[in-house]
């Protein structure tokens, strides 16, 4: 008999996807969007600047991303930046 484990990652399709905002301004709103091909919202949060210049913002999804092309936007109140993400 043979025993194998199973991680999280290998049962569910679990991705990592990390922003880093270099211009942060002490308690701005930053917003990240992201959807897909056609528009529809996979996942959408606010978050408050907590420190001046540069922010780590990691936002872990299981199970919400399937093979395809997405978008995903994120803004403050002065500076705007839009990724495209393909998924095999």
């Amino acid at each position: 008999t043979e025993i194998y484990t199973l991680s999280l990652h290998d049962a569910l399709p679990i991705y990592d996807i990390k922003i880093l905002y270099n211009d942060g301004v002490l308690n701005d709103k930053f917003n990240i969007v992201i959807s897909d091909a056609i528009g529809k919202i996979i996942f959408s949060k606010s978050y408050i600047i907590e420190t001046e210049g540069e922010n780590l913002f990691d936002i872990i999804l299981v199970n919400k991303l399937k093979g395809g092309f997405y978008f995903v936007n994120a803004y403050s109140s002065t500076k705007s930046y839009s990724r495209k993400l393909i998924i095999h």
